[in-house]
């Protein structure tokens, strides 16, 4: 799911981490999954490793749970694309683009 949510908001996203943990058993077992992902095309701020002096790309994290690992993963990173793209102020951009017109 997520190369079709990074075509509908037509912005580059890297996933960094993909984590699933069932948290309950059996055959409807509740699955979770965590993202981290950070934009895509390397020219977004930076923040400074306040301990090091150090910068770093800004990175981005999601939670998702349901029963569909495909559902809990499509939740866990619209989750973290959804700070991402308020982070950077691209939401008017989408809206816009994504607009029907008569």
């Amino acid at each position: 799911p997520f190369t079709a949510i990074d075509q509908i908001i037509g912005r580059p996203v890297e996933l960094l981490e993909f984590n699933v943990n069932a948290v309950t058993e059996g055959i409807d077992a509740l699955g979770e999954v965590t993202v981290r992902i950070q934009a895509g095309n390397g020219d977004e701020t930076e923040v400074i490793n306040p301990q090091y002096g150090t910068t770093m790309p800004r990175t981005f994290g999601g939670h998702g749970a349901d029963t569909d690992i495909i559902v809990a993963s499509a939740k866990a990173y619209l989750a973290a694309v959804n700070k991402l793209l308020v982070t950077y102020g691209y939401t008017e951009e989408i809206q816009e683009s994504n607009s029907v017109t008569d």
